[in-house]
């Protein structure tokens, strides 16, 4: 936020001092791409907010059939493996 208000204050100079519309294009041109560049960061954190709760989703199945259950000893492990796909299979 300090950037952003920090443009629009140079932005405010600018008109106060009667400065070239260039300069101010230059200086909007700047805002809005600080802008668009906030709104992406915005969608990447939705996208990794969703694979938490994706992932918490499946750690509380795992736990309460997989985990707690005495009898799966041996297979514990093999169920883990069945509920993971895509890139989490292949990651080391």
């Amino acid at each position: 936020m300090v950037k952003l208000r920090d443009m629009v204050d140079e932005l405010a100079q600018f008109c106060d001092e009667e400065l070239y519309l260039d300069d101010i294009q230059k200086l909007l041109e700047a805002v809005n791409a600080f802008y668009d560049k906030t709104l992406e960061l915005q969608l990447q954190l939705e996208a990794a907010q969703s694979k938490m709760i994706e992932f918490s989703a499946f750690l509380n199945h795992f736990q309460a059939e997989v985990y707690c259950c005495e009898d799966l000893k041996d297979t514990k492990f093999t169920c883990l493996l069945a509920g993971i796909s895509g890139d989490d299979l292949t990651a080391n």
